[in-house]
């Protein structure tokens, strides 16, 4: 995710997961780079404490992804509000820190449903909404600008630890959308980090790395 070039409007991204951790520093991050924000999360007091750290542009939807309709309302928020959208950030995520023999059916279903269905539906949502805007640059004479999908996936799909439902499944869909975005002008990423300190996980540790 770079910073726009100065002859186009400034990008809108949808970010999920965007009130605490490592969407709250992509938030950040991206606002310095010029990126007007859509801020999406279940709980609205962190949206809106994430919101009043940014330099730039933003809006905060409170979405629950498991729901098909919050997110394509997720979605829609994005070009009402900024009047397009040109990446989606899907890092909300949920990874119970459960042995095996302590896995519900609820807990699988919820799991599935934040890391795998959520994604899922949101893709979907913000591929639609590209090909129109492709279609609508094409009519105006104008080289289409596509769309970004950018996973935020787990350290688990590289390495994985001991659940029966861990938070892989956004970089399987990665996989599946990654062959098909041509036609769409999408750029699919996805990207594996370490355990990182959340509300949910407040004593969770991210080693520091090399520098780049």
């Amino acid at each position: 995710m770079t910073t726009p070039p100065n002859d186009l409007p400034a990008p809108v991204a949808l970010l999920t997961g965007a009130g605490t951790g490592i969407g709250r520093e992509a938030a950040q991050e991206l606002s310095s780079r010029g990126w007007r924000l859509l801020l999406a999360g279940r709980r609205e007091a962190p949206l809106l404490e994430t919101g009043g750290m940014l330099s730039g542009p933003w809006h905060a939807v409170p979405t629950d992804v498991r729901s098909a309709e919050q997110c394509q309302a997720a979605v829609d928020a994005a070009a009402r509000h900024f009047g397009r959208l040109d990446a989606l950030i899907n890092n909300a995520g949920f990874a119970p820190s459960q042995p095996v023999p302590k896995h519900t059916p609820d807990l699988i279903d919820e799991v599935f449903a934040i890391n795998a269905q959520g994604p899922a539906y949101l893709m979907t949502a913000a591929w639609r909404l590209f090909e129109r805007q492709n279609a609508e640059d094409h009519a105006k004479g104008l080289e289409p600008r596509g769309g970004r999908i950018v996973n935020i996936s787990s350290m688990a799909s590289v390495d994985p630890f001991s659940s029966p439902a861990p938070p892989t499944a956004k970089a399987r869909t990665w996989a599946s959308v990654a062959s098909r975005s041509r036609r769409a002008r999408s750029r699919p990423r996805c990207s594996a980090p370490s355990s990182t300190p959340t509300s949910s996980r407040p004593h969770a540790r991210c080693p520091r790395g090399p520098s780049p």
